[in-house]
């Protein structure tokens, strides 16, 4: 069996049976080992079917998805058989492959050669959806989806079983018998297949794994909305950086000087000075500022 280290999508599916990629029981694809066992399943979202190995009839069994249902408030994809599988290829071609040893009608499968030779014969329960040929040779019989359907529901995202309804009868076949050691069987008509015994392996979630599952897909969508909120909040304050950066941005800086005009300005000064300390002889010292500042 796959463990979904590598693979999540191969979780719980049947690797060999037996030491063996194929039962030999069936021929061609219908005797590949494959799909899930049932206690465990990988995830099922968007699938529209589901594969499901039953060593009982030492093959798997194709069920399609025909809906949703909740059970204990988690909503799962409910998968259910349908006539195909129990078909032999009378009414669904590609299910000939099944057909071994006695040929039969559409809805009783033949699995004489994974019961060791013995005459066995299973069919859903009451013969449901099984030819009426079935019923008309069994008195008391009266199938229904409701009691006698076989369906799996899964958790979609984590592939977890919610409820589970495996349900097969066991058939066999009689032939009209003329000796006096069994009379049950001496007024037969014609052969028949006679149910000897049906039954039902259920399997219901209880609270405490439901409780685990409704707060793992919780966790799952709060992750997202947090990290879809945190993208918001990131994305609001990098606007309102811009905004701010574009309404204050920087001004123009004051002209400067360069060390050439200021050491200008420095003699300018300096003469200034000396000339008004020492004023040339005929000018006052009022005319030779002047001059000077004019001159700068």
């Amino acid at each position: 069996m796959y463990t979904g280290t590598d693979d999540l999508s191969k979780l719980g599916m049947m690797y060999s049976w037996n030491y063996e990629h194929h039962s030999h029981y069936y021929k061609e694809s219908c005797g590949l080992v494959h799909g899930t066992t049932g206690e465990i399943c990988a995830p099922v979202k968007g699938m529209e079917t589901l594969a499901v190995f039953s060593p009982d009839v030492c093959g798997s069994l194709t069920l399609k998805k025909v809906g949703e249902l909740e059970t204990m408030g988690i909503t799962g994809s409910k998968f259910e058989a349908d006539a195909s599988i129990l078909d032999n290829g009378t009414l669904y071609p590609s299910q000939a492959c099944y057909t071994t040893g006695e040929s039969v009608y559409s809805g009783v499968m033949n699995i004489s050669s994974c019961k060791w030779g013995a005459p066995a014969f299973i069919s859903y329960p009451h013969f449901y959806l099984a030819d009426s040929s079935y019923l008309d040779a069994v008195e008391g019989l009266s199938p229904s989806s409701k009691y006698h359907s076989f369906y799996f529901v899964v958790e979609p995202e984590m592939g977890v079983p919610l409820q589970v309804r495996a349900r097969m009868q066991i058939n066999i076949l009689v032939d009209p018998y003329t000796g006096s050691n069994i009379p049950l069987f001496k007024n037969l008509p014609e052969r028949v297949f006679l149910p000897a015994m049906w039954f039902t392996q259920s399997v219901d979630i209880d609270d405490k794994l439901s409780s685990t599952v409704k707060t793992a897909l919780i966790a799952k969508t709060a992750g997202w909305g947090v990290l879809f909120a945190l993208a918001a909040v990131g994305l609001v304050l990098l606007i309102i950086g811009l905004v701010i950066s574009l309404r204050h941005g920087p001004r123009h800086p004051l002209p400067t000087h360069n060390a050439g005009s200021q050491s200008a300005l420095t003699s300018l000064l300096s003469a200034t000075d000396l000339a008004s300390t020492h004023p040339p002889p005929g000018c006052s010292r009022s005319e030779v500022h002047h001059l000077v500042v004019e001159s700068g």
